[in-house]
Parts: C-alpha cells; sequence; structure tokens
C-alpha cells in the first residue's frame, strides 16, 4: 500500500496526457460547426453524467474503486479512438460522452480511493496535501499536452493529437490495473442501491456541514466549468493563433496545480480568496487584452486551490460506505446546473461575446455566495433535521 499514492501519481499525469485538450474546439471549427452548435455538446456530456454519476458511486462502494478506475480509463481510451475514427457529428457527440463517463467514473471514485489509500497508511491528515499534489499532476499532464497539442495539429494534423491520448488513456488503464484495493469497512454492510442512495442524500440534507460544503463546490465547480468550456472561445474571438491558444491554456493549467499544491497552506485564507476569485472572474468579462490573460491565470490557480480545500473538507465528513454515491450526487447536481447552463449559454453566444459569459457567472456566483453566507450565519436549530 504505500507503492499507491506514487501509482496514483503516474495514474493521474497520464490521464492529463490529453492530447487533444486546448484544441478540441478549434477541431470542431475547422470541421465546419458553428460555436453555437458546439456549445451544445456539454449537453450530451451532463445527460450521461446525471443517468451514470449516481449508479457509479454506488458501484465503486460496492464493486470496488479500482474497478470503476478501470473502467474508466478504458472509457478515456474509446472516446479518443471515436474522434479518430469519424468526424460525424454523431460521433462527436459520442465521443464526448466517453469522455464523459470517464470523468464521472474517477470524480468521486479517485477522491475515496486517495482517502481510504491514507486512512490505511494511518495519514488521513494529509489528505489535503496528497490530493492537491494528484490534481497537480493531473494537471500537469493536461498541461503538457495542451501546449504540445497546437504543435501536433500544426505539423500532423489533428488525428495524431487523438492517437496520442488514446495511447496515453491505455498506459493510464494498465496503471489502474495494479493498483490495490482498500481496506472495506465491514462493519457497515452495504444496503440496495436504492437505499444507499437515500442514505448518502440524507447526508447530503441533514448534515448542515457538509451540505453547505457540496454547496460552495457546486458554485465554483459550475464557474470552473464555464472557464473551462468558453476559455477558448475568448481565444478565438482575440484572433489568436492556435500555438499560442495552446500555449495559455497550459499556462492556466499549470496555474490550476500551482494553486492545488498551495492548498494546504492556503487553508485558513478561504474567505479572501473567494473575494480575489470573484474581482478576477468579473475581470476576464470586463477587461480587454493583455489584462484579460492574467485575470484567466491567476482565477485558475486561486480557484482550484480554494476547491481543493473544500473538497479535502467533503471527504473528512463522509463515511467510507458512502464516500463515493455521496459525491456522486454532488456532481450529478453540478451537471444538472450544466445542463440548464449549456442551452442558455449558446443563446447567449448568439447576440453577445463570450466575455458576457463571464460576467453573467460573476453575478450568478455573488448572489449564490451570498446565500450561501446567510445560511451559514444561521443558527443550527434553524436548519431542519431527521427525527
Amino acid at each position: 500500500m504505500k507503492h499507491q499514492i506514487t501509482k496514483l501519481y503516474a495514474l493521474s499525469f497520464c490521464a492529463g496526457l490529453v492530447f487533444y485538450y486546448g484544441i478540441e474546439r478549434l477541431y470542431f471549427f475547422s470541421l465546419g460547426y458553428e460555436a453555437s452548435i458546439i456549445a451544445l455538446l456539454p449537453i450530451a456530456s451532463a445527460i450521461v453524467t446525471i443517468a451514470l454519476d449516481i449508479p457509479l458511486g454506488y458501484f465503486s462502494d460496492k464493486i470496488g474503486r479500482k474497478r470503476t478506475l478501470v473502467l474508466a480509463c478504458i472509457s478515456l481510451a474509446l472516446s479518443s479512438l471515436l474522434y479518430v475514427m469519424s468526424s460525424s457529428l454523431l460521433a462527436i457527440i459520442m465521443a464526448s460522452s466517453l469522455h464523459a463517463l470517464f470523468w464521472v467514473g474517477v470524480s468521486g471514485t479517485f477522491q475515496a480511493l486517495i482517502f481510504e489509500s491514507l486512512r490505511d497508511l494511518g495519514s488521513t491528515k494529509h489528505y489535503n496535501k496528497i490530493l492537491g499534489r494528484v490534481y497537480s499532476f493531473l494537471f500537469g499532464g493536461m498541461g503538457i499536452a495542451i501546449l504540445s497539442a497546437g504543435f501536433i495539429a500544426e505539423a500532423f494534423g489533428f488525428g495524431t493529437n487523438f492517437f496520442l491520448a488514446m495511447l496515453s488513456a491505455t498506459v493510464a488503464t494498465f496503471i489502474a490495473l495494479t493498483l490495490r484495493e482498500p481496506s472495506v469497512d465491514k462493519q457497515k454492510p452495504l444496503d440496495t442501491w436504492v437505499k444507499h442512495v437515500k442514505e448518502a442524500a440524507h447526508i447530503v440534507r441533514y448534515s448542515r456541514v457538509v451540505s453547505l460544503l457540496l454547496m460552495t463546490a457546486l458554485v465554483f465547480g459550475a464557474v470552473i466549468w464555464v472557464s473551462n468550456e468558453f476559455s477558448q472561445y475568448i481565444f478565438q474571438d482575440l484572433g489568436l493563433q492556435l500555438q499560442l491558444v495552446s500555449i495559455l491554456s497550459a499556462l492556466a493549467l499549470f496555474s490550476a496545480s500551482v494553486g492545488r499544491l498551495l492548498a494546504h497552506r492556503l487553508e485558513k485564507l478561504r474567505r479572501p480568496l473567494v473575494a480575489i476569485m470573484l474581482l478576477l472572474i468579473f475581470g476576464v468579462g470586463l477587461a480587454e487584452p493583455p489584462l484579460i490573460y492574467i485575470c484567466l491565470l491567476l482565477y485558475f490557480g486561486i480557484a482550484h486551490c480554494f476547491l481543493n480545500s473544500i473538497e479535502s473538507a467533503i471527504q473528512h465528513k463522509l463515511p467510507n460506505h458512502l464516500r463515493a454515491t455521496t459525491m456522486s450526487l454532488y456532481s450529478t447536481l453540478l451537471s444538472i446546473i450544466i445542463l440548464v447552463f449549456a442551452p442558455l449559454s449558446s443563446l447567449v453566444l448568439r447576440y453577445y461575446e463570450v466575455q458576457s459569459l463571464f460576467v453573467i457567472a460573476a453575478i450568478i456566483t455573488s448572489v449564490s455566495l451570498g446565500v450561501l453566507y446567510y445560511l451559514l450565519r444561521l443558527p443550527a436549530n434553524k436548519v431542519s433535521h431527521p427525527r
């Protein structure tokens, strides 16, 4: 088990080597698809997440973390293969769905595996730090892939990007096969699927700390989604060359990686970080080059620093037998938000510039955080509890 964390670092790095990140939207543009059509692709991903996230969380809790990760890595490899084989809109939707399945498989399961591996080693107090390192390896791999993606596409064509992504996903699959399953909590036998999900939902609803942490994570998860999905549109509107788009996208991921690495050192600075993030989001929506690039890069780092601490705090509050399923409920709620926001984003892009989306996201985030702060200030007896 002592080598488990090292393997998780390696798996994260290989899973991040998706050589079409940062340019996939440009690839779709090259096929003749309009921005308003491409903006609807997250709907397919959101549908997959909503349909399969909770069942895969239960699968992870019942069958095991290792098998779930293997399934996720296989879906990532198949997604890249499908991009290579066809450029039709149906194939792109299917590939996007398989890619979503990868994230569904790793989201709660990966965090649970890290925590439980540390538990077996008696080192759960280091979870925030280890989680940050795992994410930094993931983002580091993604950054390297993005940095080279534009050059690879220019020299060899987009097909090479997808082929290399398939190879790295295959390596990640083999690494996942070598992982060890953490020890199982024998004191709590697993219920049926319905009872298990109800118990996880009960924690989300009635545990004040968990519910507020999850709602905070939802707010910033949604804003990070906006940044991930539409920063490329900003770069395209500004007329940047493909290689420069890759460089800026890679720098954003390296910024996120640094933010994750520093998360355990900045845990007590959450409120200042939130204020800075809001200013940066507004900056992306209102600034002009080169200030807009600076705002984006700083935002990615600070947002992921904050989110790492929130995710760590959540894990410490969850029972082992519900760990993946509870996080799957969070992912499902986030996907529902995205499912609503994606068509609205497409509508906005028909009439306004892409930067307006960031202004809208900043306003919604400010209002949401105001509501959460009000709920946090309520006395505990004002919050509903089960009988």
